[in-house]
């Protein structure tokens, strides 16, 4: 055998073509082996192909073939991740990878792909916490604030067209400057409901909400609330280092989130894991190019996350994706075809695994480079996922979520009051001889002195449900008095998030 080839793994030399490309596909490191090397029909298991840990916040595409073999492909990706200790954040909107947690079915099949693949194949289920929005459809909840959402993915999630976004934007940069914690959707509705008054429109200044554009708002919003929205917002907020955590074995744990429950509401979902990524962004320190990733990220279904999206959301989300990677995180986008993935992002997705649409099991795999320099791509013969293919039982996915260490943090949602809620009691009580006490959230604010005449004809029944509540008083209080606040101001982040 030539000095320097690879060998097939039974002592025979490789093509010499093919074992150009092995040498090239060689880490020496430690990598998420993905399979064998297929040249001219051949598999030879004894050359594997994979991508390095180190090149992994390079981030990466899954592609071709059709929706089930590109799931087989983010389940192997997640037990081979698993198995090296990274923790994993797996979307699941169909509910079709929750099985990742309990061990596969074997046969003579799956025995002969794995031989070729060169894998020694083990039925085996990984750590695996469930999670989903508000904890709608089974599943650790996942909330966070309205104001901790910000105006950008709150658009998005409301399918707002452009002047909508405007006036939505208007009513978070007042609140902002306000200091006003909007805790939920109803806090949301009552800076809404005073910024469509004549008061709330002075205070803000020129540019200010017109009545007109605060009652169509406040008709969006009401209606996303109907549909059951008011459960994604609220607290206990989710506190996304809980998704960088390893079993008591060292493998890491792959956080799985999705709900049937928004499984029509592609949007709102995509908006979620958005803000999942850019607030994980802000807690972790830079790290540079690290020798195996913090987390990755593996997104199935990338079409809801760019469908409909102007220039701007998506320059932030290049933005976002660009900047996790130097906090140690790899993002990988599974499309149809590349071409469902917006050119500006797909130049950073240095990792590519492609399904071949005609043959199983198989697909071209390019890796990046330490250089940035992509490989010559692979042929490969897939290793044969290890847990089952399947969903849970619905019993046994609710005995997980139960067990899980997360499950008592999150259950149980707090009615808290907001930053104004606070403030109206204190000043409520300070005042008592010369004002009645505040109302309750949701109270009418009849024969109170504080509220304001009502935005809009037409609205009233939809502010009145807001326009006693603390948010709106506390700002019917502050308005008017030069430089006055209900709060410290709030800076925002990456995606318009909360700044930390």
């Amino acid at each position: 055998m030539p000095e320097g080839r690879p060998d097939s793994g039974d002592g025979a030399p490789l093509p010499a073509p093919a074992a150009a490309i092995a040498a090239h596909h060689a880490s020496g490191g430690p990598a998420v082996g993905l399979g064998s090397l297929l040249w001219e029909g051949t598999a030879y298991p004894g050359v594997q192909v994979g991508i390095p840990l180190s090149v992994l916040n390079r981030h990466g595409l899954v592609a071709g073939g059709d929706d089930d073999g590109r799931t087989e492909v983010v389940r192997l990706l997640a037990e081979r991740l698993s198995a090296q200790g990274v923790p994993v954040l797996l979307a699941d909107i169909e509910g079709a990878l929750s099985g990742v947690s309990a061990p596969g079915a074997g046969g003579d099949r799956v025995r002969r792909r794995a031989a070729a693949a060169g894998q020694h194949w083990t039925a085996t289920g990984f750590p695996a916490d469930f999670h989903a929005l508000g904890g709608l459809g089974g599943g650790i909840p996942v909330r966070t604030t309205a104001t901790g959402f910000g105006p950008l993915l709150m658009a998005r999630a409301l399918g707002l067209d452009h002047g909508q976004e405007r006036s939505l934007d208007l009513v978070y940069r007042y609140a902002d400057a306000k200091g006003a914690e909007m805790y939920d959707l109803e806090d949301l509705r009552a800076v809404t409901a005073f910024l469509g008054t004549g008061e709330g429109r002075a205070d803000a200044g020129p540019g200010g909400l017109p009545p007109d554009a605060a009652g169509e708002l406040l008709r969006t919003l009401t209606v996303f609330d109907a549909r059951g929205a008011s459960a994604f917002f609220g607290e206990p907020g989710f506190d996304t280092a809980d998704l960088l955590r390893t079993a008591e074995d060292g493998r890491g744990v792959v956080s799985v989130i999705g709900s049937a429950a928004v499984r029509d509401r592609p949007r709102l979902f995509s908006a979620f894991l958005l803000w999942l990524l850019a607030d994980l962004c802000q807690g972790l320190p830079e790290a540079g190019d690290p020798g195996r990733p913090v987390l990755v990220v593996l997104l199935g279904g990338t079409r809801p996350l760019f469908d409909g999206a102007g220039g701007a959301f998506l320059e932030s989300v290049t933005r976002m994706v660009r900047h996790v990677r130097t906090k140690g995180v790899g993002v990988f986008f599974a499309a149809g075809t590349p071409k469902d993935v917006p050119e500006e992002l797909l130049g950073l997705l240095g990792n590519r695994v492609v399904r071949r649409a005609d043959a199983e099991a198989t697909a071209t795999v390019t890796v990046a480079g330490a250089d940035g320099t992509a490989t010559t791509p692979a042929e490969t013969l897939l290793r044969a996922p290890e847990s089952s293919a399947g969903p849970l039982d619905p019993a046994d996915l609710d005995s997980a979520v139960r067990g899980s260490a997360l499950y008592l943090r999150y259950s149980r949602a707090d009615d808290r009051k907001s930053a104004f809620e606070k403030l109206v009691d204190v000043r409520s009580a300070a005042e008592a001889v010369s004002r009645p006490p505040s109302a309750g959230r949701g109270a009418s604010p009849a024969g109170s002195a504080s509220a304001p005449p009502l935005p809009a004809a037409g609205d009233e029944g939809l502010v009145e449900r807001v326009a006693g509540t603390g948010v709106f008083t506390a700002l019917a209080g502050a308005a008017g008095r030069p430089g006055s606040t209900v709060g410290p101001a709030v800076t925002r982040s990456l995606l318009g998030v909360r700044g930390r």
